[in-house]
């Protein structure tokens, strides 16, 4: 079982200061010359030490050290497999062999990894690279305000993540995970904002976060964003990565942005939505649509022209990567996409087929 996961998840044999030397302003010899072309074609005339990754996840085990925890169901090959596999598979994307001192492993490579994955602008003799947004995550609540552990799939602290970003400043921008249940949501939203925070994330898939809800505590928590003109990262689309304890990809529906959208806060919707269908609610019927469309539809719409974006993460993978040619299509729409990666997702092998993408690449010459 190990050797199929280390194959689905990634069998790296070199580190992150084999891609760029940062002493010596150049790609790594130990990259065959049709990487470092390609390498160098992708960097061409980009000022590097700009580029910000507003989708970087955070994965923690240590809940003693870091606060972080996982469902321990995926820690169990005996009782649960499947979840066992999953768990390792990840763990291989991200360059780890074990389950042990994860945090701070996960941390250190992923430093590695932003100050070596490309040219650097110089100054002063130094290479100045940019930054990854790194994701807080909170854990599921009840509607009574309580914390729902049994649902929680995995939970990343905003205090641990500002701590990261603390230790790591030139590598590292913090972002904080609210629940609107939490009895000290809006003053979790005041504290974190306080410290510079700019940026919330949800996942309501998997934190059981309706963002339509009729519940006054959206209300209160949409105001509040608004009023400390925070943006939100939402997540829409279906979810396949944090699904152990609770799953409901209705949760997803595109549609569903329209009311933080309308109390007029800004909204960056993860993924472009380039996963799944969702009934549409404008139709009667109740038809199941593309959410791909309902997500353009949203953009489209005039009035949420200065509220709603779009963060690019996770579109080069096998299953999204079918709507990259019509979202290039869609060229009015391009001044209102971020770029973002969803690591460590883009790194685990099984979700990325080159053969799509060479395709793909095909298609835009023929374009």
């Amino acid at each position: 079982m190990d050797w199929l996961c280390r194959k689905l998840g990634g069998t790296f044999p070199h580190e992150p200061e084999d891609i760029y030397d940062t002493e010596k302003q150049q790609f790594s010899q130990q990259l065959s010359e049709q990487t470092q072309g390609l390498l160098r074609r992708i960097f061409e005339g980009i000022d590097t030490s700009r580029i910000v990754d507003y989708h970087t996840h955070m994965i923690g085990l240590n809940e003693k050290q870091t606060g972080c925890r996982m469902d321990p169901d995926m820690f169990n090959p005996w009782r649960h497999p499947f979840k066992y596999m999953k768990a390792r598979i990840f763990m291989y994307g991200t360059g780890l062999s074990s389950f042990e001192n994860t945090d701070d492993l996960y941390v250190d490579r992923l430093a590695r990894l932003i100050k070596h994955s490309a040219p650097g602008k110089e100054a002063n003799g130094k290479s100045i690279h940019g930054q990854n947004c790194i994701l807080a995550f909170d854990q599921v609540y009840t509607d009574k305000g309580e914390p729902d552990e049994a649902h929680t799939t995995m939970y990343v602290p905003n205090e641990y993540v500002y701590q990261v970003a603390q230790n790591h400043p030139k590598e590292f921008i913090a972002t904080c995970s609210v629940h609107p249940f939490r009895p000290d949501a809006l003053t979790e939203l005041d504290r974190c904002w306080e410290r510079g925070i700019r940026l919330i994330k949800w996942l309501p898939n998997s934190m059981n976060i309706n963002p339509a809800d009729p519940d006054s505590r959206y209300d209160s928590f949409y105001e509040k964003v608004k009023e400390l003109d925070m943006y939100m990262l939402i997540h829409i689309g279906d979810e396949h990565s944090v699904t152990s304890r609770f799953h409901d990809d209705t949760l997803g529906n595109p549609l569903h942005l329209r009311k933080p959208l309308e109390k007029g806060v800004k909204v960056i919707a993860a993924h472009c939505a380039t996963e799944g269908y969702s009934v549409d609610l404008d139709d009667d019927a109740g038809n199941r649509v593309e959410n791909f469309e309902l997500f353009l539809r949203l953009m489209h719409h005039p009035e949420y022209k200065d509220k709603l974006f779009a963060d690019i993460s996770a579109t080069i993978t096998f299953s999204r990567a079918v709507y990259l040619p019509r979202l290039l299509e869609e060229t009015d729409l391009h001044s209102r996409l971020v770029f973002g990666t969803d690591y460590p997702v883009p790194a685990i092998n099984v979700v990325v087929h080159t053969s799509k993408l060479v395709k793909f690449v095909n298609f835009l010459v023929y374009l």
